[in-house]
């Protein structure tokens, strides 16, 4: 976020901007934040723009152990991309990537 917007802009800058911005540049997003898919607000851009959204559903884990499930996921995390369109918000877990249901009648 900091890179795209800038250290002061970063922080201010809404879900629903970033999300939107990220899914026209074609750009999957990789967030902790699995309230997107459960939020109206973000549900709606997820959907509107196609956005493909990939989440750690499990907060509580450390920095260093998101970074062990991403790595141990990576393969499975591309082999989803590449085979579903968007709009969806898909939640990493260890033994599998599930889609989870947008809140957007």
């Amino acid at each position: 976020m900091d890179e795209r917007y800038g250290v002061d802009r970063s922080q201010e800058i809404s879900d629903t901007d970033w999300i939107r911005d990220a899914a026209v540049r074609g750009e999957c997003i990789l967030t902790k934040d699995s309230a997107i898919a459960r939020r109206p607000a973000e549900a709606l851009t997820v959907y509107t723009c196609s956005a493909r959204v990939f989440t750690i559903r499990n907060a509580r884990l450390t920095g260093p152990q998101m970074l062990d499930l991403l790595v141990a996921s990576s393969a499975s995390i591309q082999r989803f991309a590449a085979r579903v369109d968007g709009p969806y918000v898909a939640a990493i877990r260890p033994s599998r990537i599930e889609r989870l249901r947008l809140n957007y009648p």
